[in-house]
């Protein structure tokens, strides 16, 4: 769509198509426990190095 079309569309409607990717989104970003939060902490600031 062009940005003139997405202008166009209702908001109702641009949150419908939106809301399932956030609800998966939310559902991957939560850890599974505190220590594979920190697990994955540590692997990124290796990362970094």
């Amino acid at each position: 769509t062009t940005r003139e079309e997405s202008l166009r569309i209702p908001r109702a409607d641009y949150n419908k198509e939106e809301e399932p990717r956030e609800r998966k989104n939310e559902e991957e970003a939560k850890p599974q426990s505190i220590e594979a939060t920190l697990i994955e902490i540590l692997r990124r600031l290796e990362n970094l190095e």
